[in-house]
């Protein structure tokens, strides 16, 4: 009997040769690829390509990944059912163990997880993280192809937040970090469609296929020869990646600035992807007693015409979050400001405005027309200060500045994962917003079932926070993108969740 396997084997490699890598840019080099140790979306794009989630999100619906799906047993339980024969790019058994160990490990007091609260509607997952129990009493628990999840109480937003990578499968063996890695990349089990190959410092990292991954298990060669390795570069600065992109040496531009807008929107590679974002300029503490000052300044802004220059898709001084709330915004009005602003006891001459350069060169620009528009406007002096992202919000947990630009990035596509910025208790409420009224309005949200119920407490929490002008949101957002048109089957979601599970290169 004649084989083929071997001459098929060495087609699909000679024809995998022939696909050129995917190239696209992180903004930094990941200083570590522990879950607990993630702390922005830049290294999200990485661990999306490297861990699978029990759940994806695209569409505005929730489909299966690692898990074949995930239901409500009642409110307050969630029943994962594991896909049949996952594995690691090892080759060995996933198991729903795996995950326990994930979400345990998650909550150790030892690792100080920065995003700890995505676990903490599971019961007991407070009082593990503050090492006041032990993991074994978190609410979750291995039922051979079932993972059972035991909320502390109901909560029927909490199954969004299994899309995230971070919560992925963890295996059972020492986590390599980024130094290791350097070395030998092979260290790193993948759970994702893809694996570490090679990872050269302050260059790029090159990952390949995990022929492992459920997608790819039964994939013929021809499919395989479709599906291409992966190269990651590092660029701090968008006008680099773009001259990078126009040489041909970045597949995907993942933030094109507005300057260019005009010159690409018209072009094939040319989209742009709504974003469920909450970004807002908020006040230091310092004017907490000053709602006439606020409201000056909210009042002070043309919003119409910074939506014609960075081709908004509604005006800003709105929450860009919520559809359907297009009347409640601040709007401009030259006269009320500068009433409101006479009527300031004291006001100052002179104010600071930070942000995080990690925004790039349309944050700076956005700036700069706040700070012309408050000069012309209010005769209000604004001294600009851009900051790399870590110092910046160094400053916002210590001592914000007069005014700030915050870029909030929800984890869950709902009005309440906004909101759960500005509660009380939240480490991330910069602006200092204690409102009983509005911690008990999320309250509500969070035990009601119902989507009418949730939509009018919404815009309550809404008013509480912009009718005193507490902050003054930046308005719907989205991304534009350039993509080459050879490349298909690329997602990403408006959660900035990028995902190639099925990318395929299609010759032009």
């Amino acid at each position: 009997m004649i084989r083929f396997f071997p001459i098929l084997v060495l087609w699909s490699s000679l024809a995998r040769a022939q696909t050129p890598a995917f190239r696209f840019h992180l903004l930094n080099e990941p200083t570590a690829l522990k879950p607990w140790e993630q702390k922005n979306s830049s290294s999200g794009y990485l661990l999306s390509q490297l861990q699978g989630s029990l759940l994806r999100y695209q569409d505005r619906q929730l489909s299966g990944n690692l898990a074949s799906q995930c239901r409500y047993l009642n409110p307050s339980i969630i029943q994962c059912t594991l896909r049949k024969n996952l594995r690691w790019s090892s080759g060995s058994p996933i198991k729903t163990e795996d995950f326990v160990r994930s979400f345990r490990e998650f909550l150790s007091p030892k690792n100080h997880a920065f995003r700890a609260d995505l676990l903490f509607p599971i019961k007991h997952a407070r009082a593990v993280f503050a090492g006041k129990m032990t993991p074994e009493k978190l609410g979750i628990k291995a039922q051979k192809q079932n993972l059972i999840i035991e909320l502390e109480r109901p909560d029927s937003e909490f199954i969004y937040t299994l899309t995230s990578p971070v919560l992925a499968p963890l295996p059972d063996s020492t986590l390599p970090t980024v130094t290791q890695l350097k070395e030998s990349p092979e260290l790193w089990l993948s759970s994702g469609p893809f694996l570490l190959e090679s990872w050269v410092g302050q260059k790029k990292i090159r990952l390949k296929p995990n022929w492992y991954f459920w997608r790819y298990l039964n994939f013929t060669a021809e499919q395989k020869a479709a599906v291409p390795n992966l190269e990651i570069l590092f660029v701090s600065e968008d006008s680099v990646a773009l001259h990078l992109y126009e040489k041909n040496e970045l597949s995907f531009l993942r933030r094109l600035p507005t300057l260019y807008i005009p010159k690409y929107k018209n072009q094939p590679d040319y989209f742009e992807i709504d974003q469920w974002r909450f970004d807002y300029l908020g006040f230091s503490p310092t004017w907490a007693q000053q709602p006439q000052l606020r409201k000056a300044l909210a009042d002070g802004l043309r919003y119409k015409d910074l939506q014609e220059l960075f081709h908004a898709h509604a005006p800003p001084g709105c929450p860009g979050f919520v559809r359907g709330t297009e009347t409640l915004c601040h709007e401009f009005s030259l006269k009320k400001a500068q009433k409101l602003w006479a009527a300031v006891l004291q006001p100052p001459s002179q104010m600071t405005l930070t942000y995080s350069k990690q925004g790039g060169d349309d944050h700076q620009r956005s700036m700069e027309w706040i700070q012309s528009e408050w000069k012309k406007n209010l005769n209000l002096k604004i001294l600009l200060n851009g900051m790399e992202n870590k110092i910046f919000v160094d400053q916002l947990q210590k001592k914000p500045s007069d005014i700030f630009r915050k870029g909030v990035a929800p984890d869950r596509p709902t009005c309440l994962s906004a909101l759960e910025n500005f509660e009380s208790t939240n480490s991330e409420n910069y602006i200092r917003f204690k409102n009983k009224e509005f911690d008990q309005v999320l309250a509500l949200m969070r035990a009601s079932l119902e989507n009418q119920q949730k939509q009018k407490l919404c815009m309550r929490g809404l008013h509480l926070l912009m009718d005193e002008a507490w902050i003054i949101p930046t308005g719907p957002i989205h991304f534009t993108l350039l993509v080459k048109p050879e490349w298909k089957g690329w997602k990403l979601n408006e959660l900035n969740q990028l995902d190639l599970s099925e990318l395929r290169y299609s010759k032009p």
